[in-house]
């Protein structure tokens, strides 16, 4: 089994809202301006790390890729 591990950097994040073009899915972006990962795919409910499954990793290393910032980072954890 694969986890999609993924990370938002909130300082990074310039909040040109790509991320939630490229996978609505996972992101969204919060009252206050900037990307979070919808609750759904949320780490120990925290809106800047999450898990998700294999069947969204194209969609998010597309959001990564187009993020401005580059705020989205992926880890790929093999079980």
């Amino acid at each position: 089994m694969t986890k999609i591990l993924i990370t938002i950097d909130k300082k990074k994040c310039v909040g040109c809202a790509s991320c939630t073009l490229n996978a609505p899915e996972v992101f969204m972006m919060s009252p206050k301006g900037h990307s979070v990962i919808r609750e759904k795919y949320r780490n120990e409910n925290n809106e800047l790390k999450g898990i998700v499954p294999e069947s969204l990793y194209e969609k998010v290393k597309k959001a990564a890729n187009r993020c401005l910032g580059s705020a989205i980072k992926i880890y790929v954890k093999k079980e």
